[in-house]
């Protein structure tokens, strides 16, 4: 981590759980599904959520995420992951980030990023972790025209940090690349539509390998 992490005009972190309320006894019988990332994550959720209620026929599930602007070098990050794993056990843990900080190099992205899954796998089997790539991004105003230079630098990166510690990549890259359809105006989010996309695949990644 930096000491002096690259900041933001803003800075924000929501943190959320339901099933709170359950007994020890009723908790046994439902997974807890813990979602960490930016607002990719934040915007996919609620519909990837509903998607996976309705149709993970297994045992019933519980969800948490972290949805947080906070760069990989950032320390606060560390803290809040480690607040957010000591509220649950969970079954499964789904990882994002790459698409703040976008001045961090390449190799401190790397290092942070290792720094954070050593972290996470203090407290859960590396099957139950996957990491989701960086989605592409677009020039503010225009659809049309892509600028994943950084991205697929950091892509690559995620690729060798998943080859080291033995983890799956959900490829929500590929789902959307190219598709302008989907696309918001501000070069970085999507529409509903490309929403519905994201958390489609992420359901079905999930279902895959919970």
């Amino acid at each position: 981590m930096n000491p002096n992490p690259r900041l933001e005009h803003y800075e924000w972190c929501h943190i959320w759980h339901n099933d709170t309320n359950l007994t020890p006894e009723q908790a046994k019988d439902h997974k807890r599904i813990l979602f960490i990332g930016d607002s990719i994550t934040n915007g996919s959720f609620g519909k990837c959520r509903d998607i996976l209620t309705a149709e993970y026929k297994a045992c019933p599930l519980s969800f948490s995420y972290l949805i947080t602007s906070k760069g990989i070098d950032n320390p606060d990050f560390l803290r809040e992951i480690g607040y957010v794993l000591s509220a649950f056990n969970y079954d499964y843990i789904h990882f994002n980030n790459g698409l703040h900080g976008m001045s961090i190099p390449v190799e401190e992205y790397e290092s942070c990023y290792c720094e954070i899954i050593e972290h996470i796998l203090e407290k859960i089997a590396s099957d139950k972790l996957a990491l989701m790539n960086v989605t592409p991004l677009t020039f503010g105003g225009d659809r049309t025209k892509w600028r994943n230079e950084t991205v697929d630098v950091r892509n690559e990166a995620i690729k060798r940090i998943a080859d080291k510690y033995g983890l799956k990549i959900d490829d929500l890259y590929s789902a959307v690349m190219g598709k302008s359809e989907l696309r918001a105006d501000d070069g970085y989010h999507y529409n509903d539509d490309g929403y519905m996309v994201l958390a489609r695949a992420m359901a079905d990644f999930i279902m895959e390998n919970l």
